[in-house]
This record gives structure tokens, C-alpha cells and sequence, in this order.
């Protein structure tokens, strides 16, 4: 195969020379250039991130001189609408894990697996505490005034109306009063931690839960041994009757013989 050729081919296909015109055509790199309310601006890539502070701009075409594109720049609460429902949910699905987990069953006269359990009665009764103590600092606003409200069956509940106006109206004091020092999610969270951090509830209880499962194995292993050393004695007692049987088997059986040819004896007399 020819490869000059082919690269005579391909250049003659392409046309393109620096310098000189063909099928494709040199042209200068050049900056981005916008105006912003009369402020001339120059980037050297299309995307600018510090034009308009907290706003990326993604420059994607070009406009014709004295044709502006109005730029509408509006909060996003989508954001807070998604994480107060996502608590909410979270907190509704651990309400009725320990429900199902604590509940009695009356009719089949059953409980269930933590029914009675210090830890899982207290829990609830510091969750709710922690969601009715009020907020004192940045904000005067409330679970209720936010549109969060309690259950009789101790789940929240979302009026959707009351959360959009206070986001919209009051987004400052709704983060304080959520995440803030001393708001409910830190409050929820300083609770989990005393249930889940190294050294906490959890971790306690299943170290002592431990120490007595060991000690009841060493209980069963004790009594099982005395079972199966009061099995072998009484195995051999029940040799030993068995053997005494058989002899007194064997005795009464000569017994019967010998009075039996006493009784012929006697008889032939």
C-alpha cells in the first residue's frame, strides 16, 4: 500500500493548510465576552462562576448587539420542602418500628420481641420531649407554626400549606429552628447518638446481654452435665436391677423345680 498516497488523498479531502483557505478554515481562539447590567466581562471558558456571586453561568450561544436576555434569578425551596419530609418520614417509620416491636397482642395473648423493654419505652418519651421543648435563640417560630404537627398515635403529620409560607416567608428561622444549636434535628441527633455512638445504649445493652447469654450457657452447660451424670447413675442402678431381676428370675425358676419334684416325690410315697 502507498502510504503517501493516502496522505495525499486525505490532505487533498481536508484542504487545510495553515495560512490558506480549503475546505476547513483557521480561525483565532477568542475570549468570551457578556455585559451584565453594562458591565463588560471576559472569560476564557464558557462557563463563569463568579460573574453574579452564588450563580454559575453556562454561556451556550451567542446574542445579536442590543438584544439582552433577561436573567430571572429565584430561590429554589425544593430543597427544604425534601429533607423536612424526609425527616418526618424517617422519624413516622422509627415510631412504628418501635410500635410493632413493643405492641401486645391480646388476642393471641403475645407480645412482642422488646414488649416491656426499658430502652424501647424510654425512647419514644425522649423523642417526643425533644420535639415539644421550645426553641430559644434565633427564632420565634414553631413546630406547629411550620406545619409539623403530632399524631394521637405519636407520628407527625404535614400541613402543606403552613410549610410552604413559612419556607417562603421565614427560611432563616426555619433553619434554626431545624438545624440550628439547639434546634430539633440537632436535638434528634444528640438522642441517636446516645443510643448509637461508641459507649452508648445500644453498645451497653449489648454488652450486658452478652454477659448473660455467656452465663447462661455456662449455667446450661453446668445442669446439662448433671443431667447426663444423674443419667449414668441411674443408667447403673438399672443394670445393676436388671442383673438382681434375671437372679431372682433364675432363683425362683430353681425354686418352682425344686418344689415341684418334692410335690412328686411326696406323691409316689
Amino acid at each position: 500500500m502507498d502510504t503517501n498516497t493516502d496522505a495525499t488523498a486525505l490532505q487533498t479531502l481536508l484542504a487545510f493548510e495553515k495560512g490558506s483557505a480549503g475546505n476547513l478554515a483557521e480561525t483565532a481562539a477568542q475570549q468570551a465576552r457578556l455585559d451584565i447590567n453594562g458591565i463588560q466581562l471576559e472569560s476564557s471558558s464558557n462557563t463563569l462562576h463568579n460573574a453574579i456571586e452564588g450563580v454559575t453561568l453556562t454561556l451556550s450561544s451567542t446574542t445579536a448587539t442590543g438584544e439582552p436576555h433577561m436573567l430571572t434569578l429565584a430561590r429554589d425551596d425544593a430543597a427544604a420542602h425534601a429533607a423536612i419530609r424526609s425527616f418526618v418520614g424517617a422519624y413516622n417509620n422509627l415510631q412504628g418500628v418501635i410500635k410493632s416491636l413493643t405492641a401486645y397482642n391480646a388476642d393471641k395473648q403475645q407480645g412482642g420481641p422488646l414488649t416491656g423493654d426499658g430502652l424501647a419505652r424510654r425512647l419514644p418519651e425522649r423523642l417526643r420531649q425533644g420535639l415539644h421543648t421550645s426553641v430559644n435563640g434565633a427564632t420565634t417560630l414553631t413546630l406547629p407554626e411550620l406545619g409539623i404537627t403530632s399524631k394521637p398515635d405519636g407520628t407527625l403529620a404535614i400541613d402543606d400549606t403552613r410549610l410552604d409560607k413559612a419556607i417562603k416567608d421565614n427560611l432563616s428561622q426555619v433553619k434554626s429552628l431545624l438545624t440550628g444549636e439547639n434546634g430539633f434535628g440537632s436535638r434528634i441527633s444528640s438522642i441517636a447518638d446516645l443510643y448509637l455512638e461508641p459507649g452508648g445504649e445500644l453498645e451497653r445493652i449489648n454488652a450486658t446481654m452478652t454477659t448473660t447469654l455467656k452465663a447462661l450457657n455456662k449455667q446450661f452447660e453446668a445442669v446439662s452435665a448433671r443431667i447426663d451424670a444423674k443419667m449414668e447413675t441411674y443408667r447403673k442402678q438399672f443394670v445393676q436391677l436388671d442383673a438382681m431381676v434375671a437372679q431372682m428370675n433364675s432363683l425362683s425358676n430353681y425354686l418352682t423345680q425344686q418344689l415341684s419334684m418334692l410335690e412328686r416325690s411326696a406323691k409316689q410315697k
